[in-house]
């Protein structure tokens, strides 16, 4: 019976009133204490469904910022010398290499191009010749379904 009144109550609040709930319920846990004397005193009662559903969505809620606080979003690329100047030797070797890097790119481009470019005159050549040979091949299929029902008429 309280799991389908949990139900209902979920089903009727929404995400904005259950996070504003959720903030409110962690701020109280956090500000009013058990009044226990001892330990012996405070026994944890049952919790409901929905209490633990609250605990559950407040630890979510807790771990978010800090998630999002240590940096867990994209690295960004760190920038050698970036406060430093560099010096006329020091660029033109970034350009350099910059330049190296590229060429070999481009290189690899231009090979997988004339591999693309040779595969499609292969493929054109061999769409060429299954064309030709498709009458060829429609007659022979034909010949073979006609001798298949004459044996199949033969037999019975």
């Amino acid at each position: 019976m309280h799991e389908w009144e949990n139900q209902q109550i979920r089903k009727g609040v929404t995400g904005a009133q259950l996070v504003s709930a959720q903030h409110d319920a962690v701020l109280s846990r956090f500000m009013i204490k058990p009044a226990a004397t001892n330990a012996l005193e405070y026994m944890p009662e049952q919790q409901s469904t929905s209490t633990l559903l609250e605990q559950a969505y407040a630890k979510s809620a807790l771990q978010k910022p800090q998630q999002i606080l240590s940096g867990s979003t994209k690295p960004k690329k760190e920038k050698v010398k970036a406060a430093s100047m560099r010096t006329p030797k020091e660029i033109q070797d970034a350009i350099r290499t910059r330049l190296t890097k590229l060429q070999e790119v481009n290189q690899k481009h231009m090979s997988d191009i004339e591999r693309i470019v040779n595969d499609l005159k292969i493929l054109k050549l061999e769409e060429l010749d299954c064309t030709q040979k498709a009458p060829t091949a429609a007659a022979k299929y034909r010949f073979y379904q006609e001798l298949k029902c004459y044996a199949a008429d033969l037999v019975d």
